[in-house]
């Protein structure tokens, strides 16, 4: 997943694509989210779940016409399971809310 900075304008909706690397025979679920700053309202985001041997989706983030425009840094968050223990990883983004 490229890390932006991304661009969506108020009032409208961003298909964030998003792409997981599978190693070590590694099938299963893993869920991703973004995580937005208290600040960041009037932004909503619909989290997503890759399925079994799934790597590649989009993440939609959409800018309400009250969103705050600027360029935010938000948290793009994956998290499975992998050997029975709970992983998680997160990389930063920057979002910009424009006209």
């Amino acid at each position: 997943t490229e890390t932006g900075p991304f661009s969506v304008a108020a009032g409208a909706k961003l298909e964030l694509p998003v792409g997981i690397a599978r190693h070590a025979g590694f099938e299963g679920e893993v869920t991703v989210t973004l995580e937005l700053p208290k600040e960041l309202g009037g932004v909503k985001v619909e989290g997503l779940k890759f399925a079994k041997e799934q790597s590649e989706a989009k993440l939609v983030v959409e800018a309400l016409a009250d969103a705050p425009r600027g360029r935010h840094l938000v948290t793009l968050r994956a998290v499975t399971k992998f050997v029975g223990e709970d992983r998680s990883w997160t990389t930063p983004l920057v979002l910009s809310i424009v006209q």
